[in-house]
């Protein structure tokens, strides 16, 4: 009896084991979606949008960004500045001491300067005293001059006096004493007048002279005061100031320290207005064009995104990270609150065309033979290469152009 019970029971527990209540059946597991099929697997041409996109990586920039430089050569001997502080346009940033081929300091350039004008002054003021003695003696002889003059007409009119007085046209031999003397006296009035005219001739010739004199004083004046000039803007150029307001974002020289003319130490740049600056390698820049939208991922928040627009791609290659690639100037769409600084790293994804309602098909699907490419479709069970023409991809999908409608199904190698 105890036996037969046994058997029942183990019977039931056989039956339970072999059935299973609705509640104890598990949930069909759904796989997560893939952004491409599994390799050896199938999928559908299915017929959507795309867009090809290129990769880049960048920096925040300002757009208001100066370099820092001296025109002279020289030795740092003073800097004001670190980066990150705030200046206004005309701060002092720095001092060097520069010195000319004759090893003059600037201080000594201006002393030596100021010297030679000190002594164009004094040279042109003595100038102008002698010009000055030498038209006053001039108007000394124009007096001599009259007066000689004057005695020369009273002493013509005496002896065409005394000559008429007598016989007019009498030999010399036969004049009167009277009308000799008055000869005599014509002739010593006529040697004076000469005289008097060659003395006034000789002194206006000393005032050309003098104001000969008097220009190349005021030329050796200006000189001195152009070598003055020159001294007091090299004494200008030891100093650096800054070209705007802004904030220092670098600096790269220290006291005691060599600069050469116009090599950057520095930079200043206004952080109210933030552009992006990205690098695009050789391959991909002939697809970047101004207008195409840009989404920013900032290293400082890298889950959020920015949007962008470039506005300029260069024309010329440079060398960043040991390759060449082209710089591309974004600007943000909504340039205000950039959560981001000067020099913030970012990544860039550039939106360079798109199309839509196409047919697109998984890139693993897709295989090449020489410059063709071919997908395997499944056909009345069995496959059949079909040759295909590819436009654009997302690094997922491909665009088919043609070769392929939609609703193909195609195996994933």
């Amino acid at each position: 009896m105890h036996k037969y019970a046994l058997l029942v029971v183990l019977i039931a527990l056989l039956t339970g084991c072999g059935q299973a209540t609705p509640s104890t059946v598990p949930e069909a597991y759904t796989p997560p979606p893939r952004s491409s099929p599994n390799p050896g697997s199938t999928a559908v041409v299915q017929r959507g949008n795309i867009v090809e996109t290129v990769e880049a990586r960048g920096r925040v920039v300002s757009a208001s960004e100066a370099l820092l430089s001296f025109e002279l050569e020289g030795v740092l001997t003073a800097v004001y500045v670190n980066p990150g502080d705030q200046v206004a346009t005309g701060d002092l940033l720095a001092e060097i001491q520069s010195r000319d081929r004759e090893g003059r300091t600037s201080e000594e350039q201006i002393a030596d300067a100021q010297y030679q004008v000190n002594v164009a002054q004094i040279n042109l003021e003595a100038a102008y005293n002698e010009l000055a003695m030498a038209e006053a003696d001039v108007k000394v002889c124009q007096e001599d001059v009259a007066r000689a003059e004057a005695a020369l007409h009273r002493a013509q009119y005496d002896y065409q006096m005394a000559s008429y007085q007598e016989q007019p046209n009498k030999p010399v031999e036969q004049e009167s004493d009277y009308t000799r003397a008055q000869r005599w006296a014509l002739e010593f009035s006529s040697v004076d007048y000469d005289r008097a005219v060659a003395v006034c001739k000789i002194r206006e010739a000393k005032v050309a002279y003098q104001w000969t004199r008097v220009s190349l004083a005021e030329q050796d004046l200006a000189h001195a005061r152009d070598l003055r000039a020159r001294a007091d803007g090299r004494a200008q150029q030891v100093q650096l100031l800054a070209p705007s307001s802004g904030i220092i974002i670098s600096w790269e020289k220290g006291v005691g320290e060599e600069v050469q003319p116009f090599d950057p130490i520095g930079a200043v740049a206004d952080p109210s207005i933030l552009r992006l600056e990205g690098w695009v390698s050789e391959e991909d820049v002939a697809k970047v064009a101004p207008g195409q939208p840009v989404e920013v991922f900032l290293d400082l928040r890298p889950d959020e995104s920015l949007q962008g627009k470039v506005v300029d791609v260069a024309s010329e290659s440079t060398v960043w990270q040991g390759r060449n690639v082209y710089v591309v100037d974004v600007e943000f769409v909504d340039g205000e609150g950039v959560p981001a600084t000067i020099r913030t790293g970012a990544d860039l994804v550039i939106e360079t065309r798109s199309r839509l309602g196409v047919p697109l098909v998984p890139n693993a699907a897709l295989f090449t033979e020489g410059d063709s490419y071919y997908v395997e479709v499944v056909r009345d069970g069995g496959r059949a290469k079909v040759e295909v023409q590819v436009g654009i991809s997302d690094g997922t999908s491909t665009e088919i152009l043609a070769g392929l409608v939609g609703g193909e199904e195609l195996v994933v190698p």
